[in-house]
């Protein structure tokens, strides 16, 4: 803002005029000095505003990094845990089999026995039928446990690129009349 600069005359300006000159001198300080508080106090105001949205951000990071790591701890727990179980059924039907197997050929070999050899049959023949009726699974029956990574919806908060860390709010001021107030969201 500019102010007229009063043109004076070439003569002494009188004791009165000298002392509105003094008066709007000490008027022009003050108001310099208030301008510089407030200019202070208004640049305090936005370095506030930028370190709180600093912390804001830096808390939603590490809450971000705390969920991540909490869902890749259960997730390694869950896989290790899946993975456990399929070895031990996988065990489980292999050892079956080659049970399986040997009873196979065991009949198989002994078509023509020696008249000793029944009891073997018979007992063989039972656990056969043991090793039939026993098995933990029915080949096809199984299903290994099976993981999918499903999102919580942030759409709301990603919408025309909203912010959600914040938001700012700018005050005007004009002669001690509000003048504009403004949100500000990203």
């Amino acid at each position: 803002m500019k102010f007229p600069v009063k043109e004076y005359p070439t003569q002494r300006p009188s004791d009165d005029e000298i002392q509105k000159i003094r008066l709007h001198i000490e008027r022009f300080r003050g108001l310099a000095a208030s301008v510089t508080k407030e200019k202070d106090r208004m640049m305090e105001k936005f370095a506030v505003a930028k370190q709180e949205a600093k912390n804001r951000t830096t808390v939603i990071k590490q809450l971000v990094d705390c969920h991540e790591r909490k869902l890749i701890d259960k997730l390694q727990s869950l896989k290790s845990d899946a993975e456990t179980e399929i070895l031990s059924k996988l065990d489980a039907v292999q050892s079956t089999l080659a049970d399986l197997e040997k009873s196979l050929e065991f009949s198989a070999s002994a078509e023509n026995p020696p008249s000793d050899t029944g009891l073997t049959q018979a007992v063989s023949n039972m656990r056969l039928g043991e090793l039939l009726q026993s098995h933990e699974c029915i080949p096809g029956e199984y299903h290994a446990p099976s993981c999918r990574f499903v999102p919580v919806n942030i759409d709301e908060f990603l919408a025309n690129k909203r912010n959600f860390i914040g938001h700012l709010d700018v005050k005007v001021e004009h002669s001690g009349n509000l003048y504009c107030l403004q949100r500000i969201t990203f």
